[in-house]
C-alpha cells in the first residue's frame, strides 16, 4: 500500500476545525475559589468552555499538593461546575483523611 498526502481541502478543513475548537476553549477568564475542609485546602478554578463550564480543584494537606480533580463533562451552569468539584473534593478528603 502506498501512503498518499491528504488533499488540500481536507487539510484546510481540519485546520479550520482546530482553530474553531481553540477559540471555544477559554472565552472568559478563570474564576478561582479556595476553601478549607477538615484541615485540607481545595483551590477550585472554574472556566467557561464554549457554552458550558469546566474546571479543576487542586487538593493540599499540610501544605503539600496531593492531587487534582478535573471535571470530565462540562456543566451548563457555573454553579453546577463549582458544586460538583466541591462535592468531589469533600468526598475524596473524607476517604483519605479518615
Amino acid at each position: 500500500m502506498i501512503a498518499t498526502r491528504p488533499d488540500a481541502a481536507a487539510m484546510i478543513a481540519s485546520q479550520l476545525h482546530c482553530a474553531k475548537l481553540e477559540s471555544q476553549i477559554m472565552i472568559a477568564p478563570p474564576r478561582a475559589e479556595r476553601f478549607e475542609y477538615r484541615g485540607w485546602v481545595a483551590e477550585i478554578v472554574v472556566y467557561q468552555i464554549g457554552a458550558g463550564f469546566g474546571g479543576h480543584a487542586a487538593l493540599k494537606a499540610d501544605g503539600r499538593y496531593k492531587c487534582t480533580i478535573t471535571l470530565v463533562k462540562a456543566r451548563e451552569v457555573e454553579y453546577d461546575a463549582k458544586t460538583a468539584l466541591k462535592m468531589t473534593a469533600k468526598t475524596l478528603i473524607d476517604e483519605w483523611a479518615y
